[in-house]
């Protein structure tokens, strides 16, 4: 019987005679999960269940809305340092290529001062030469004067001074030479930081005031000495070496 209120009437026979109806009333409870306390239950077990799954929901949203900006604010970090690598890297360009505009502007300079110098002695020579030939000379003042004159526009430490700055301006070049090949001379490095900014063997010449012949022989004995064959350039070999970490140190 379902759970309900009931009535049962019930009457005794006898003889063909029946007594007065009488009823009872009983109640039949439902089962206990389908009692009161239990739908109460049911119903606090669902909010509770929409409670957790609605928060459980919300905190995976901000597990993906975290994660998201992470790897968006890891891009933007991978990015700006691509980006600062990149600016450094066009920096260090720029102030290399400024260096060697410098320094080649360096080694210009020593070789106007030297033919300026060499111009002078010429003078200088045709003065004495002048001097010890010509029918009216000067005067004695007169001479010494002029040659005073002319000794003082010479720049006899030009090259003392130009080799100070230049070694100092090729430090590192050299040291990072040095450690793949020990066995080069100082002359060795110097002819090779001219090779470097690319001056010709003439110029190279006027500076070292040598025959061009000469820088041209010690350019083979440079590269035989660097084992680089005629297959490689020797002023691309060399400029491996202007960076402080190369593969061709190891």
């Amino acid at each position: 019987m379902k759970e309900g209120t009931y009535v049962l009437q019930v009457k005794a026979k006898s003889n063909h005679h029946f007594s007065e109806i009488a009823s009872f009333t009983f109640t039949i409870k439902p089962p206990f999960y389908r009692s009161v306390w239990a739908k109460l239950f049911y119903f606090l077990l669902t909010v509770a269940l929409l409670y957790f799954t609605y928060n459980w929901h919300q905190q995976k949203l901000k597990k993906q809305k975290f994660d998201l900006l992470q790897l968006q604010r890891e891009k933007l970090n991978e990015q700006a340092k691509k980006y600062q690598e990149k600016l450094l890297l066009e920096q260090q360009q720029k102030l290399k290529k400024t260096l060697e505009n410098k320094e080649l502007e360096l080694a210009k300079k020593i070789i106007d001062q030297k033919e300026i110098n060499n111009l002078i002695l010429s003078i200088k020579q045709k003065l004495e030469e002048t001097q010890n030939s010509a029918s009216q000379k000067l005067s004695v003042a007169k001479y010494k004067e002029l040659q005073t004159f002319i000794d003082k526009k010479l720049n006899k430490d030009v090259s003392k001074e130009y080799e100070i700055a230049f070694d100092h301006s090729q430090a590192q070049f050299h040291e990072n030479l040095l450690a793949k090949h020990p066995n080069l001379s100082i002359k060795d490095l110097r002819i090779a930081s001219y090779i470097l900014l690319n001056l010709s063997s003439k110029e190279i010449a006027n500076i070292l005031q040598v025959l061009p012949t000469s820088i041209d022989v010690h350019r083979s004995r440079l590269k035989k000495k660097l084992d680089v064959t005629t297959e490689i350039n020797l002023r691309e070999y060399l400029h491996l070496f202007t960076l402080k970490n190369t593969d061709t140190q190891k």
